[in-house]
């Protein structure tokens, strides 16, 4: 057999993206991994000065294979993480919301802003 030469070309264009909150759902053929960065900003206007939330949407879909191997490799990676640096803490004050839909089942990540 030949041994065939071939580039791979990763485009890594994307910005970064710190999420604050999340909702995982699924049906029979894919998870939807959906995180949410919300930015409060003041815009002037002319009438004073006013509030706005930017609410930006980050979606992965992904085989449940995959989405088993990522739990998997969280798992690990959560636990490596709390023996080096100490057990991982939630804040008190917690919502936690979850939605179901027909053949499909949601469950949001927790509101909290670190």
């Amino acid at each position: 057999m030949e041994n065939k030469k071939f580039n791979i070309d990763i485009d890594h264009s994307g910005d970064g993206f710190f999420s604050m909150d999340f909702s995982v759902s699924f049906n029979q053929m894919k998870f939807t991994l959906d995180f949410t960065q919300t930015i409060q900003r003041i815009d002037p206007l002319p009438d004073g000065m006013k509030q706005t939330f930017s609410i930006k949407h980050r979606t992965i879909l992904m085989d449940p294979v995959i989405a088993k191997n990522l739990a998997n490799v969280l798992n690990e990676m959560v636990s490596k993480y709390e023996s080096k640096f100490g057990k991982i803490k939630e804040p008190k004050k917690i919502v936690k919301r979850k939605a179901k839909k027909k053949n499909e089942e949601t469950k949001r990540g927790n509101i909290y802003i670190g």
